[in-house]
């Protein structure tokens, strides 16, 4: 229980401390009554267009209670009428609410003639008495559609007014302490509508920031007592722009003419000649007006550029006439749609020199025109263009930035080729309008020349072969084009040569020298002679030293051109006296090389054809078997029998019977060669292959025993032994005999 109390307690507190706090917030932030000011604003005429001076006495009219004031003022012995200026105060003060009333008490009085004299005593009751302000500043802005307090204009004045006292107002006829004078510059603005334009007196909306007797400072807009107002004159003064239809350029000199549709006697005119900007002063809302605008072009001389009906409001609001005068960007475009930099442009008379690409005309008028475009001293380009509207030319009037015109100049291109079109090397040599003797060399033969007037140009290109040591040349009259090539075809052929043996076989390796030339023949026979003039020229190929063609060759076309040398491949198969293939140890000695090989084959590359010396042996470092000269065309596909076979003994006796046993011993001092040879049949054959030469054959028995031996001639056939036969007599004696 005694914590619940406490909560409670605590929770009340709080809500105490929130709804005191609420109320101060909310004190702290309320709006203050409006104070009773009172302003007389002073009667004045304004000008739309025109800054003008508005000036308002404001005075602290405040009244926060009121007293009795007897006895202000005593006359004695005095005519009443010296009592009626305070009268009149009194009461006007009275129609103010500054006091409630007044007594004029008076005395002793008599009259004199028609006039009242006496004693008298002017009392004021229910007096107001105020507190004082301080004021800050003023502003005032009119409650216009589409300006409103965007269009607001201020003064900052910063003093002390006390309460108005009626008291001295009576008895002096004013206060100043408690008014202040405040003068401020409003921009009445010269586009106003004119159904907004006020018919008579306007009074403003009027703000005013106070400092309130609290220390508050606070903006009032209302509450006060406003008297007196403004005047605005429906006449406008504003500056007119004269520009190009773009608004872009101003026109410094012309005439202006703005003159009423009846009453034409009515007329303004305005020569400008250095500002396009012109002051129009005071001009009445009452009228339509017929605006015009004369200039004097270097195209057509004096015309009118700007012709509309307009009534000053529309004058003032445009703020700027767009006239029929263009300024013109004319881009002449090769046909590449590149710009010309530097072309001569005209219009009619008038000459420009295109820079960046673009000719500028400025403040051209409305109309047709010539447009003529000269490049390099040729007309390129004439064609009339219409600028502006034109009911049926351009309906809508609108006239692009810049007018591009495609001109008759393109570039030069030229691709020197040979006979069958692939490009080659070329100097050229070009002449034209614009171009004298223009000289060039292009590696890549094409030649490349921008921008030059499509007419012809004599192009001589020029090609000389360091490889014969010649030169060739080609002329043709070429126009430039929009990016065409021109071939200009020199008598020029890439030739490939094909050197061949008299057996039609690829001669790889073979030197060939045409002219300043010099190559070497590939696998397949071909030397690339590259690209040579048409002509008569002295060829001359060489195989291992030794010139197998010497000739003239004539060219007139590309392709391949086959020569035959004085060469061959050789290729010789080696048989035995029995026609079977026998490997040998072979030497070919020529004049130049030499070949070695082994095998029951000779064969060669591509040979000079010149006699060779051709050994033969059985085995290395054997003697010769065959020495012989020959021409290889002689033996392109030859055949060589080798004086070799296989030796066949048989051994026989005499009586007929063959020997079985033993062996052969055989021996040939010509080739250094000896074999042996088992007796186990009744022919027996070497494993080998001998030559056929002289051998001494020797036949032995088993126990070594020779038996015969004899010098045969082996020629191939079976070498046959006949052994004497010999009869054994043994005779057995004993020791006596």
């Amino acid at each position: 229980m005694h914590l619940n109390t406490q909560f409670r307690i605590l929770t009340l507190l709080v809500l105490t401390l929130f709804i005191l706090f609420s109320l101060n917030l909310s004190s702290t932030y309320a709006q203050p009554a409006p104070w009773p000011l009172k302003i007389i604003i002073e009667q004045n005429e304004y000008y739309l267009g025109e800054d003008g001076t508005v000036r308002m006495n404001i005075t602290n009219y405040a009244c926060s209670n009121r007293v009795d004031k007897k006895e202000i003022l005593t006359w004695s012995n005095q005519a009443r009428s010296a009592t009626d200026p305070y009268v009149k105060r009194a009461e006007e003060m009275i129609s103010e609410g500054r006091i409630l009333s007044y007594v004029l008490e008076g005395t002793d009085q008599y009259v004199i003639g028609d006039m009242e004299y006496g004693n008298y005593k002017l009392s004021l009751f229910g007096v107001c008495i105020g507190e004082s302000i301080e004021i800050h500043s003023v502003a005032i802005w009119f409650s216009w559609k589409g300006f409103g307090r965007a269009l607001i204009s201020s003064v900052e004045k910063k003093a002390e007014l006390v309460a108005f006292d009626a008291v001295k107002y009576v008895v002096y006829g004013g206060h100043t302490e408690s008014s202040i004078v405040v003068e401020m510059v409003f921009p009445f603005p010269s586009t106003l509508p004119p159904e907004l334009v006020p018919k008579g007196s306007v009074v403003p909306n009027i703000e005013v920031t106070l400092r309130l007797p609290t220390g508050t400072v606070w903006t009032f807009d209302r509450g006060f007592k406003v008297s007196g107002g403004l005047t605005i004159i429906p006449s406008r003064t504003f500056k007119l722009k004269i520009m190009d239809n773009a608004g872009e350029t101003p026109i410094t000199s012309g005439i202006l003419r703005i003159q009423a549709l009846i009453h034409t006697y009515y007329l303004r005119e305005y020569v400008f000649s250095e500002e396009s900007e012109i002051l129009i002063e005071r001009l009445p809302d009452e009228y339509d007006y017929l605006v015009t605008v004369l200039y004097n072009s270097t195209y057509r001389g004096t015309e009118e550029v700007y012709h509309a009906i307009m009534n000053s409001y529309e004058l003032a609001k445009s703020g700027t006439l767009k006239t029929n005068l263009y300024n013109l960007r004319i881009i002449p475009l090769d046909l590449l749609g590149r710009r010309l930099e530097g072309a001569q442009v005209h219009i009619n008379h008038v000459g420009s020199t295109s820079k960046d690409g673009v000719a500028v005309f400025p403040l051209v008028p409305a109309g047709n025109y010539t447009v003529k475009v000269d490049w390099m001293g040729e007309r390129v380009l004439e064609k009339w263009v219409w600028i502006g509207y034109h009911s049926t030319l351009n309906p809508s009037g609108v006239v692009p930035d810049e007018v591009t015109l495609t001109a008759k100049v393109g570039d030069l291109i030229v691709q020197a080729s040979d006979a069958e079109g692939i490009p080659i090397g070329a100097h050229f040599t070009i002449n034209g309008p614009g171009i004298k003797n223009f000289e060039k060399y292009q590696n890549d033969g094409l030649l490349v020349i921008h921008q030059l007037p499509v007419v012809e140009y004599q192009v001589l290109a020029k090609n000389y072969s360091k490889i014969v040591d010649r030169e060739v040349s080609a002329t043709a009259p070429i126009k430039p084009s929009a990016g065409e090539v021109s071939v200009i075809r020199l008598p020029i052929h890439k030739v490939d040569l094909r050197v061949l043996t008299i057996d039609k076989r690829p001669i790889a390796g073979a030197a060939v020298n045409i002219g300043n030339l010099a190559t070497t023949t590939g696998p397949s026979g071909e030397a690339n002679l590259g690209a040579i003039p048409a002509g008569k020229y002295d060829l001359a190929i060489t195989l291992e030293e030794i010139k197998i063609f010497e000739d003239s060759i004539i060219i007139e076309k590309s392709g391949i051109i086959e020569i035959v040398g004085k060469a061959c491949s050789l290729r010789i198969d080696f048989r035995d006296v029995d026609g079977e293939p026998q490997p040998v140890y072979w030497v070919l000695a020529g004049p130049r090389k030499e070949y070695r090989g082994y095998g029951d084959t000779l064969e060669t590359p591509p040979i000079p054809d010149e006699y060779y010396k051709l050994s033969i042996m059985l085995w290395q470092d054997a003697p010769a078997t065959i020495e012989r000269d020959l021409k290889p065309s002689e033996m392109i596909d030859g055949k060589l029998l080798i004086p070799v076979s296989r030796m066949r003994i048989s051994a026989k006796w005499s009586f007929g019977e063959p020997i079985l046993e033993g062996y052969v011993e055989i021996r040939s001092e010509a080739y250094n060669l000896t074999r042996r040879l088992m007796m186990t049949a009744q022919v027996a054959e070497t494993s080998e292959k001998l030559p056929l030469t002289e051998y001494v054959v020797k036949l032995y028995l088993p126990s070594g025993l020779m038996l015969a031996s004899e010098k045969r001639e082996f020629n191939g056939g079976v070498i046959e032994l006949t052994v004497p036969s010999r009869t054994i007599i043994v005779s057995v004696r004993d020791f006596f005999g």
